[in-house]
């Protein structure tokens, strides 16, 4: 049994099929035997009724007149007829009259007196007596001998047959049961293979195609669901996990970025005399601030579905230009530091339609490619970007592509590039670039393909869809004026000296009083000393995650203290529930890290 057990599913099906057929055989061939023999006797029986009967008839004149000679001369006949042992006459008052016995048959074959009337086997000889009449008369009886087949020999000839038969059949059977139980087979080793893979943490397994409703194509319908469920809990799950991680590093990025997001902004508003080359740095640095911004929000949010994006028209010629001078120190100064040349080419589209999108994600995009593409050119070599145009039947679409030179991707990198903290770079990589690549795409109703081969380079292909952007009416001069409030007493509560010096620093050149607080607990002790001197603050802007005491503390106690006091408070993830219109107790309004000038102004204008 154990043997058994070690069979293929494929060869237990046929070892099936075979004991399934031979055991068939062999009832076939009791029941065929069982009557063979019944009808064999019958028949024979009959044979030699007719036999004895015609002998009788030839015996009727001789019994009459006891004429010995003529009898023995008709039994003499039978020696014509190899079945037949022996025969013998009997007058009617029951003595023996004449006899005939084949040669080494004993003559005490002969019952002594006339036998009953009757058929019957005994010793593998049938034995037959039947009445001898004529005109009524009883003549005598005529006695019949004659061979049979004994059962052994019939059940051997028949056993001769049915194993004929037998090996015939499992010289169909066999094939032909191994032909079938491949389609059977075959799908549960790939179910098999599947599972296999999927315990060993590959979801992207493929399996096979159904090709029916029967119970196989049920198991491997189920299976497939479950995959899929298994699938959606794990990129659930490591979305959760990313955005967990994601939340913890976002006060402390945000904070980093502040100062440089407010200093940015001032300079920008206040120099108004400075060269372009400088004007255009603080740009791109300012650019770069919201951008890493947006980062962090999406990091934040990547296992949230992102809705209602706040699409503008843009244009990707100009943002491909602009990723190239973002990321020109990682793609040629940082490379050729390491022995290696990038050659960054640029092909553009002239006349290309604008697209509705998210300016900073695209961006962020592009800059994750670029990264992945000199990544991928150890050596060095080429990286293109270009861009066109498409007519498709869905409508006419924008298409940037992204191509390298370097060492390509296997069918199972392709597959799986997309899945979060996937990485092919070991200990440099997160990642999380290509997943954040592929959000963006789904955020914009996008499509992404990659076409690569190992040793031949890599094609990322986005395609947005071409839209005409609607055209926003130019707004009245004041309001693109600075928009500076009226002069405020204003509590700053912070627990990172940087943003408090920064903040402290553009909004007393609006021409605010500033007093700052380094932490919760510290913010409050000044508010309540201030209100104590009769100094009350107008506007207290507290940061929310602070440690021992937090945003919403401060608020409590300042509200507690003073209701007519506005309290501000600022979070990284104030624009969202801005959005959602989640208000906490005791605040009067959200702002969201890195703060920006003219949300602070309208605030204070409030």
């Amino acid at each position: 049994m154990r043997l058994i057990g070690d069979l293929s599913i494929r060869w237990k099906l046929v070892l099936i099929a075979v004991l399934t057929c031979a055991i068939a055989e062999l009832f076939a061939g009791a029941v065929v035997t069982y009557y063979s023999n019944t009808r064999y006797e019958a028949q024979k029986s009959r044979d030699v009724a007719v036999k004895a009967g015609v002998l009788g008839a030839s015996l009727t004149a001789p019994l009459a007149f006891g004429d010995e000679a003529a009898a023995r001369e008709s039994l003499d006949a039978l020696k014509a007829d190899p079945e037949v042992a022996a025969a013998a006459t009997y007058r009617a008052n029951g003595r023996l009259f004449a006899r005939y016995t084949r040669p080494g048959i004993a003559a005490d074959i002969f019952p002594r007196t006339a036998p009953a009337t009757g058929r019957w086997f005994a010793n593998g000889r049938l034995m037959v007596s039947q009445p001898v009449i004529e005109a009524a008369n009883d003549l005598g009886r005529v006695y019949l001998v004659a061979d049979v087949d004994t059962l052994s020999v019939r059940l051997l000839r028949f056993g001769g047959l049915l194993l004929l038969a037998g090996v015939a059949s499992l010289f169909v059977a066999v094939p032909l049961s191994m032909r079938l139980n491949a389609t059977i087979s075959k799908q549960i080793r790939e179910i098999a293979d599947a599972a296999s893979r999927v315990t060993e943490g590959d979801l992207n397994v493929k399996l096979p195609r159904p090709g029916g409703s029967d119970e196989i194509a049920v198991l491997i319908s189920t299976f497939g669901k479950m995959v899929d469920s298994l699938r959606d809990l794990m990129q659930h799950e490591r979305l959760r996990a990313l955005g967990q991680m994601s939340s913890g590093i976002a006060h402390d990025i945000n904070n980093a970025m502040s100062p440089m997001a407010l200093l940015t902004q001032s300079l920008l508003e206040q120099e108004k005399d400075m060269s372009p080359r400088l004007r255009t740095y603080l740009e791109t640095a300012k650019r770069v601030v919201d951008d890493v911004s947006a980062t962090v929000g999406r990091m934040r949010d990547f296992s949230r579905k992102r809705e209602d994006l706040a699409l503008v028209p843009v244009d990707l010629n100009v943002l491909v230009k602009q990723v190239v001078e973002l990321t020109r120190a990682r793609w040629s100064d940082i490379q050729q530091t390491m022995g290696s040349v990038i050659d960054m080419r640029i092909d553009l589209a002239a006349d290309l339609p604008p697209i509705m999108g998210v300016e900073g994600e695209i961006r962020e995009a592009l800059t994750n490619l670029i990264f992945n593409a000199v990544d991928a050119m150890p050596e060095g070599g080429t990286v293109t970007l270009r861009t066109q145009a498409t007519d498709m039947s869905s409508g006419s679409h924008v298409e940037v592509e992204v191509v390298d030179t370097g060492v390509g991707m296997d069918e199972e990198t392709k597959r799986r590039c997309f899945e979060p903290f996937f990485t092919t770079k070991g200990a440099r990589g997160t990642g999380l670039g290509m997943g954040m690549v592929y959000g963006m795409v789904q955020r914009h109703s996008a499509e992404i393909s990659v076409d690569s081969e190992p040793g031949k380079g890599t094609v990322v292909r986005l395609s947005f869809l071409a839209r005409m952007p609607v055209v926003a009416l130019p707004l009245p001069d004041h309001a693109i004026e600075k928009n500076v409030a009226a002069r405020q007493r204003i509590l700053l509560v912070d627990d990172d000296p940087f943003v408090l010096d920064s903040m402290q620093l553009v909004l007393s050149l609006d021409g605010h009083d500033i007093v700052t607080a380094e932490g919760g607990q510290a913010g409050i002790d000044r508010f309540r000393e201030a209100q104590s001197l009769g100094q009350p603050f107008d506007f207290v802007i507290t940061d929310l995650g602070m440690p021992y005491v937090d945003g919403r503390q401060v608020a409590r106690a300042v509200k507690g203290m003073s209701r007519s006091t506005q309290v501000v408070l600022l979070t990284g993830w104030g624009r969202r529930m801005n959005a959602a219109g989640e208000m906490p107790e005791c605040v009067d309004h959200l702002l969201g890290k890195p703060p920006k000038l003219e949300e602070l102004r309208a605030t204070l204008n409030a």
